[in-house]
């Protein structure tokens, strides 16, 4: 199996140049890219194929906690880009391509429709389904967020 996280940092390298976001590594599927209003946490999922997205907002102010919001469904289901895959010919792919496919079209839909959201705005927030649930962040993605604001400082 590839290196997941450094097909991720490599990947997103222009990205975080463009809107100033760090990167930490947490283990080799998962990988946190932040700045001090947002992070992005990209994972696998064990017995799953490609890369999933959570836009995590940051508080401003304390004590209230970071939430998780499912980007990567919310961007290809309201501003959906043409996939370099029918579903057919997605299925046959190895797990390691699915996933290089998977960072392929997270950065690219990001680049081409999610600058908004690059940028720190949160109206899109508005548009987020409720009933698609905002997750908790769990505490060891929130402590390693702050290890990455707190080294920046």
């Amino acid at each position: 199996m590839a290196n997941v996280s450094k097909m991720l940092i490599d990947a997103l390298a222009p990205l975080c140049r463009q809107y100033g976001l760090r990167s930490l590594e947490l283990r080799d599927e998962c990988v946190l890219f932040a700045s001090h209003k947002y992070a992005l946490h990209f994972y696998t999922e064990p017995r799953e194929q490609g890369i999933f997205l959570e836009y995590i907002d940051i508080p401003q102010s304390p004590p209230q906690r970071m939430r998780g919001y499912a980007l990567g469904y919310f961007l290809f289901v309201t501003r959906p880009t043409p996939a370099p895959h029918t579903r057919e010919s997605a299925a046959l792919l190895s797990q390691e391509e699915s996933i290089r496919v998977s960072i392929q079209q997270y950065s690219k839909i990001l680049m081409e429709k999610g600058q908004d959201i690059l940028r720190g705005e949160k109206e899109w927030l508005k548009d987020y389904p409720s009933t698609w649930g905002i997750d908790c962040v769990p505490p060891y993605i929130a402590d390693a967020i702050s290890r990455i604001l707190e080294d920046e400082a």
